[in-house]
């Protein structure tokens, strides 16, 4: 029975970001491929009505076990499913997997889940927030109107999303689109803001880390009891390499992979490359295979 591969996108992203690697793992594997919470064609219920937490990764990794559950209703899971989690993605991945609390809930699920490939995720020990997500956080709807009027919005964001990108050329108008249209109209804007908000615990008074908050989190990577392979380009100006090394000492069974050059969205730059990792893990779950090791590897595109 071929296992099932689930691809969970990033941050103001939605499933499109995996177009070019399900082109590729298409061929082989069955995949799902969602949107998460408040993302493109989800639900993006107002975070007053659902509570702010609901967009954390926490909330994001609950929403996605629901989602699978019903799922294995409607058509039984196959014996064995493979999370893949790019950046946000990432870290809603690893919530879902080390929060202790799902086990019990969602055993169906848990009992199919064999390995984990997390690319670039979020790791929750971030000692300071983003100037750029923070200001996103905060303004309301006449800045993002007048943002929006006067092009600066989107020319912010095509300038970020290029800076991102380690062949520019790859960077689409849908893209800058999809991130531009998170912020417009109100209704979407303010799930877009709670999700910013609450990827990693911060006080809203000082700005700064909720460390105890981080610490249970970081405390919980322990529960992870199945192989994980992380990938991780060394030039990432967004969730920088370093994460990688502190998650692979972190987590109980992980192996590193770096590619040499490569930015922060590898399954957009390195689409062959990234999905010739996935499909080797999902074969043999890194048996054999160096703790760390650094890849010589040429744009795919």
């Amino acid at each position: 029975e071929d296992p099932l591969i689930v691809l969970v996108h990033g941050m103001v992203s939605d499933r499109t970001t995996w177009q070019f690697v399900s082109g590729v793992l298409g061929d082989e594997y069955r995949l799902v491929i969602p949107d998460l919470i408040g993302h493109g064609e989800s639900d993006a219920p107002a975070p007053s009505a659902i509570g702010e937490l609901a967009y954390s990764p926490t909330g994001s990794a609950r929403h996605l076990l629901h989602a699978l559950q019903e799922r294995h209703r409607q058509q039984p899971l196959p014996s064995r499913v493979v999370l893949v989690g790019h950046s946000l993605g990432g870290g809603v991945v690893l919530r879902l997997l080390s929060n202790p609390e799902f086990r019990d809930e969602f055993p169906e699920i848990f009992s199919r889940v064999d390995r984990a490939i997390l690319v670039a995720p979020l790791e929750f020990a971030v000692h300071r927030a983003s100037e750029t997500l923070a200001e996103l956080t905060s303004i309301g709807s006449f800045y993002a109107f007048l943002g929006r009027a006067t092009g600066v919005l989107r020319n912010q964001t095509a300038k970020e999303l290029l800076a991102s990108a380690e062949s520019p050329e790859w960077v689409f108008k849908f893209d800058v689109d999809r991130v531009y249209d998170a912020f417009h109209p109100k209704a979407r804007r303010l799930p877009t803001q709670a999700i910013i908000r609450n990827a990693v615990p911060f006080n809203a008074e000082t700005g700064r880390p909720d460390w105890p908050a981080i610490a249970a989190l970081v405390a919980d990577y322990r529960n992870v009891d199945l192989p994980v392979l992380l990938i991780w380009g060394d030039r990432d100006e967004t969730l920088p390499l370093s994460m990688g090394y502190k998650l692979q000492a972190e987590l109980p069974d992980a192996r590193l992979r770096i590619l040499r050059e490569g930015k922060h969205s590898l399954q957009a730059d390195r689409p062959h490359q990234l999905s010739e990792w996935i499909s080797r893990f999902v074969e043999d779950a890194g048996a054999g295979w160096a703790p760390i090791e650094s890849i010589d590897a040429p744009s795919s595109n």
